[in-house]
């Protein structure tokens, strides 16, 4: 149900937020999709690639999940 994938969601974006994660690049490497995309909010596009780059490199900062909400699109995709 979607409140179960929700939690399973937030879960993983929560893994992502760990300092420890961000640095690690196969921890990276196994919480992103081979076919991971994004839009940033800059309105940039980031590949799986780029993201495990960035963010391997990045500075650590802690970071928090707040107000996370599951929006489906259509069946099978979140």
């Amino acid at each position: 149900d979607n409140e179960e994938l929700a939690e399973h969601l937030a879960s993983l974006e929560r893994q992502l937020l760990d300092v420890n994660a961000r640095s690690n690049v196969h921890v990276l490497n196994s919480l992103l999709a081979d076919d991971f995309f994004e839009v940033g909010a800059s309105g940039s596009a980031y590949d799986k690639g780029k993201v495990v780059r960035l963010l391997s490199v990045e500075a650590p900062v802690q970071r928090d999940l707040s107000d996370f909400k599951l929006v489906t699109r259509d069946l099978g995709t979140a």
